[in-house]
């Protein structure tokens, strides 16, 4: 049984939307595959966020410090740098947002996993992920597999996967990391 690990994203004191839609399609995979949830927070103490996030996974690694209020991709970059190191998850969901996209490229060459960005669909065949990207402005779909490693990275496009009222319900161990 292996971890996903879902990078949460906030803004002004709030969660975003895109943390919520990774966490939904993350929780399908996992609920398929037999995989570990993991939402990994880098935020503010005393925000709650971590409280939210345990009702959407299995495990919730919140590093809360009021240094993490605001967003500074090298300290995010070296923080999950360890955190990957650390537990060697098979696959780490980002937004394709301004964070996700200065995050991604840079934590995949520290890290050594192949990275796809922008993707619409996820599937896991044959232990690798297998993304869909639009391509020519959304005008012809192409479908992305892997080479073989032991991690992979994903950044998901807003609104790709759209959380219903029929999600499992968590109550997710909040483990608090320095």
């Amino acid at each position: 049984m292996a971890d996903l690990f879902v990078v949460a994203e906030h803004r002004q004191g709030e969660l975003r939307d895109i943390t919520f839609e990774m966490l939904f399609k993350a929780g399908a995979l996992c609920r398929e595959h037999a995989h570990t949830l993991t939402a990994v927070l880098l935020g503010p103490k005393d925000s709650g966020f971590s409280a939210q996030l345990a009702e959407w996974a299995d495990r919730v690694v919140a590093f809360e410090d009021d240094r993490l209020t605001v967003f500074d991709g090298d300290v995010y970059k070296a923080v999950l740098q360890r955190l990957i190191a650390d537990h060697a998850p098979f696959l780490t969901l980002m937004g394709h947002t301004p964070w996700g996209m200065d995050l991604a490229p840079g934590l995949s060459v520290r890290t050594g996993c192949p990275l796809a960005t922008d993707c619409v669909d996820i599937l896991l065949e044959d232990d690798r992920p297998v993304v869909t990207r639009q391509i020519y402005s959304g005008k012809l779909f192409s479908r992305v597999t892997f080479k073989a490693s032991d991690g992979y990275m994903v950044t998901v496009r807003p609104g790709a996967f759209l959380p219903s009222d029929e999600r499992r319900p968590y109550a997710g161990e909040v483990i608090h990391e320095t």
